[in-house]
């Protein structure tokens, strides 16, 4: 049999994240897009973030985690990042800080590595910045990624018997970090705040868009009902929601966070 490989563009790889995964990935856009005049455009390899030419981070999904190349000189930096130099690899040279993302911990110091090269490049926060990016959580399935051209099959020679099968891409360090909460800001109708601060807590995010597609007027959108409506995975217990635009339906929602964007929605559509 001709064994077949795929090859996964980076949009096709994001949908094979997990959903916590998902989420760090999500956070971390929007927040590197609140900067003043950051951009953003995807390829079939990664992601990048840039100021006119000037290219500040870039985002390639390796297996479970995702690595961030920054613009920051990795010898300036404190150790306890671990960021790894890859500055002999030609295509990273102006980008040789790399970070590998695979938990909370390396989450919030994306973050920090976000601010010190914002600080650096003299690029100011976005003060009035609506967050505007949420990452469909649902898997896809192969035959819609190959149908889209998000996957290419790469045919190999027939030396194999083994049945076509998608394949992960290496990750040579999969341990994920320890599981804690991170920081929120209380939003519309916070529900479950208090049960939701301690203990382990999987978490998502989705946007408007999703209930205007899923529900009608008058409905409740609680965790309970977007499980049963199979929009969100059953061990979720946390849902942030994020703003889109056209959103008209009048629904009692009782979810555990909200972008300003989201309450502004809201609060316009039902006051």
């Amino acid at each position: 049999m001709e064994l077949i490989r795929y090859d996964k563009s980076h949009m096709a790889k994001l949908t094979f994240l997990s959903d916590k995964m998902k989420m760090y990935y999500t956070e971390i856009k929007n927040y590197i897009l609140s900067f003043t005049k950051v951009k953003n455009s995807t390829s079939w390899e990664g992601e990048r973030f840039y100021v006119g030419r000037n290219t500040l981070i870039r985002f390639v999904c390796r297996g479970k985690s995702i690595n961030l190349y920054f613009a920051l000189t990795p010898s300036t930096l404190d150790p306890k990042y671990g960021v790894v130099d890859v500055s002999d690899i030609k295509k990273y040279a102006g980008l040789p800080a790399m970070l590998k993302m695979k938990g909370p911990r390396s989450f919030n110091y994306a973050k920090e590595l976000i601010d010190e090269l914002m600080e650096a490049e003299e690029i100011a926060y976005n003060e009035e910045f609506e967050e505007s990016y949420g990452l469909e959580l649902k898997s896809r399935s192969l035959e819609s990624l190959l149908k889209e051209g998000l996957i290419k099959p790469v045919y190999g020679k027939k030396t194999s018997t083994r049945p076509v099968v998608l394949e992960d891409d290496e990750d040579e360090d999969d341990e994920e970090e320890e599981e804690e909460i991170l920081d929120f800001k209380p939003g519309y109708k916070v529900v479950g705040l208090e049960k939701y601060q301690v203990g382990r807590c999987l978490r998502t995010i989705i946007d408007l868009s999703l209930l205007e597609n899923n529900y009608n007027d008058g409905e409740t959108v609680s965790l309970d009902s977007l499980k049963e409506k199979n929009l969100i995975d059953i061990n979720i217990m946390y849902v942030k929601l994020l703003a889109s635009p056209n959103f008209t339906k009048k629904l009692n929602i009782e979810l555990n966070e909200y972008s300003k964007s989201t309450c502004k929605i809201l609060d316009n559509l039902y006051k």
